[in-house]
């Protein structure tokens, strides 16, 4: 398959997955701004879904641009990373309504862990179809490491304080993007 259709084919669903948790937002009880600030779980958790599917949508593109063909590997998995992020507006949906529970915090942090794996899938599957294509190299796994330490933490905390692990996500966020900027001039990539 043509690398072009996959990639306008995940570029719709990205689009589609972004637009449905913006068309979820809800205008707070009224116009003040203690009435908005009461709104921060919503805001945060669509931040940080927002932040993690544009970064690996990024990573996506930047690899599958570098190619013609992709083989039915990629496609598979593709698809399978798709769907997952397909669930993204949901999972974002159940964590801004119970932030503070243990069971939709779960489930957005498995489904984050479960896209940055597929995604990491992915790429890797296209770097070894594709062996005489120079790819962007890949950060360096110490410059990594902070980002995977905090995602530990985030999967540990589940079962102390799940409300924090908005924040710690935010953290993850924000390293992933001070990355993406320290790279940018680089043909580099995150995962």
């Amino acid at each position: 398959m043509k690398s072009a259709i996959l990639q306008g084919f995940t570029a719709a669903v990205v689009a589609i997955a972004c637009t449905i948790m913006v068309l979820e937002l809800q205008l707070p009880e009224n116009g003040e701004l203690a009435s908005l600030l009461k709104e921060w779980p919503v805001f945060l958790s669509h931040f940080n879904s927002f932040i993690i599917i544009y970064i690996l949508w990024v990573n996506h593109a930047k690899v599958l641009d570098k190619v013609d063909n992709v083989g039915i590997d990629v496609i598979l998995l593709n698809g399978f990373w798709l769907v997952f992020l397909a669930l993204f507006p949901f999972a974002t949906n159940y964590v801004e309504n119970f932030y503070q529970d243990v069971t939709p915090e779960a489930l957005f942090l498995i489904l984050t862990i479960i896209l940055l794996f597929l995604n990491n899938r992915i790429i890797n599957r296209v770097i070894r179809e594709n062996p005489n294509t120079k790819f962007p190299e890949r950060i360096p796994l110490l410059q990594r490491m902070p980002m995977y330490i905090l995602l530990g933490l985030c999967l540990i905390n589940l079962f102390f304080i799940p409300d924090l692990n908005l924040f710690l996500l935010l953290l993850v966020n924000i390293y992933m993007v001070i990355l993406m900027l320290k790279y940018m001039h680089k043909e580099i990539r995150i995962n």
